[in-house]
């Protein structure tokens, strides 16, 4: 449900800025003319930021790293009955991420053509670059009543849901490996357990 929230709060927010600039074919135009669409530089160069190297080849494998390695998706995995369903959770999980990362490009692309002729950062509108799609929906959405709340929603979902799957995690490898065998815990029912693993979970929110 959060990750519907955040990603239909941010969609919206595209949906309605790419009516008021004439179509998505306008905002890619905007973006093109501005050098902000760039596929395929080959650029082998450490010092370049975005290549075709340092996104699509070391994202895939950052990928692989997320989806295999990562302690909170592991947990999701090892919840379900079979290996069968995990395979279909990590494809399902994969297409997601993808399409969430589209519409995160596009509000890039829709923040950029907005604000093309006037940079909200160097008129001093905004401190900070990520302050820009806060801004935009203050500044050219406010007229609608409801869209600031409904993007915040989706803002505070996507950090609750990283905060809670990572503390969960942290909380779950701190009693595997430092405290279910101590004496004073190996005795515990699983019951028992699972409440020390949200006491400390709860300690990590806290701190």
């Amino acid at each position: 449900m959060q990750t519907l929230l955040m990603f239909l709060g941010v969609l919206v927010v595209v949906i309605i800025c790419c009516v008021d600039l004439g179509g998505l074919g306008n905002v890619w135009r905007i973006a093109n003319e501005g050098n902000r669409i760039e596929f395929f530089n080959l650029d082998s160069s450490p010092f370049v930021r975005h290549t075709f190297w340092s996104t699509f080849v070391l994202g895939f494998y950052m990928m692989v790293g997320d989806i295999g390695l990562n302690q909170a998706v592991y947990q999701r995995f090892a919840s379900v009955s079979s290996l069968r369903i995990a395979k279909r959770l990590s494809i399902f999980f994969l297409v997601g991420i993808y399409c969430l990362w589209t519409v995160f490009f596009l509000s890039g692309l829709v923040a950029f053509a907005t604000y093309s002729t006037c940079d909200p950062l160097t008129s001093g509108k905004i401190t900070k670059p990520d302050q820009i799609l806060p801004f935009l929906v203050t500044d050219k959405l406010s007229h609608l009543t409801g869209l600031a709340g409904v993007f915040v929603s989706a803002v505070y979902g996507g950090v609750l849901s990283s905060l809670s799957s990572t503390g969960n995690s942290l909380a779950c490898i701190i009693w595997e490996d430092f405290l279910k065998h101590r004496p004073y815990f190996s005795g515990l029912s699983s019951k028992s357990a699972t409440n020390v693993v949200k006491i400390i979970c709860k300690c990590f929110y806290l701190c």
